[in-house]
């Protein structure tokens, strides 16, 4: 049984993990620049709101196979129900920003394509390192973890750590929540058994 292990004990971002994941695909010419899943002029606006559909237009005409459009719908369906709760709205009612751009979403579909490519027979996690501080976003200055954030990894190991900052956002949690199968304990360290492959989801 070979499993992947994702290392978030420092973090975990969108653009960190699809960077790892695509280093692991055997033939990387097969895989098209991040940019390119999603038109990157597509609704861009620095303070625009991105609804749900627009969401999913953006990653119905990604030009990846319906699977991997799935596991996109679903990474994004883990991150409208807390913003969803952040807000006191409904799921269908959230409006995203930074994580509804273009760029955004481009890393997430091209991490589940990535993904689509490996055959792994289970994907656990470390607990998450979140970071601690505050951050500036398009809802003003909050705390970290983004509220956000917080609901992605309700039920999940994570831990401050010592390093100011936001390590982990909500892309980067609703990668891992949806994906890992089980979380390590906080005390079991980040072990690679033999045939297992870790990556680190920010390097």
């Amino acid at each position: 049984m070979t499993t992947l292990l994702l290392d978030c004990t420092h973090g975990s971002t969108k653009s960190g993990f699809a960077q790892a994941v695509r280093s692991l695909v055997p033939e990387p010419r097969e895989l098209l620049p991040i940019l390119d899943y999603v038109p990157q002029d597509a609704h861009a606006h620095d303070h625009h709101h991105h609804s749900i559909q627009e969401v999913h237009d953006a990653i119905q005409a990604a030009p990846v196979a319906e699977a991997v459009k799935e596991d996109a719908r679903g990474v994004y369906a883990v991150i409208a129900a807390a913003e969803a709760k952040a807000h006191g709205v409904s799921a269908r009612e959230v409006h995203f920003h930074e994580v509804g751009a273009p760029d955004a979403i481009a890393h997430i579909v091209a991490a589940c394509d990535a993904l689509s490519r490996l055959s792994f027979d289970a994907i656990a996690s470390t607990p998450v390192c979140t970071g601690f501080g505050f951050v500036d976003c398009a809802h003003g200055t909050l705390p970290i973890p983004a509220p956000a954030t917080a609901h992605i990894l309700e039920g999940i190991p994570a831990f401050a750590g010592d390093e100011e900052g936001e390590l982990t956002t909500p892309t980067g949690a609703a990668l891992v929540a949806y994906f890992a199968d089980r979380f390590l304990d906080a005390d079991a360290g980040v072990q690679k058994p033999d045939g297992d492959v870790i990556i680190r989801c920010n390097p």
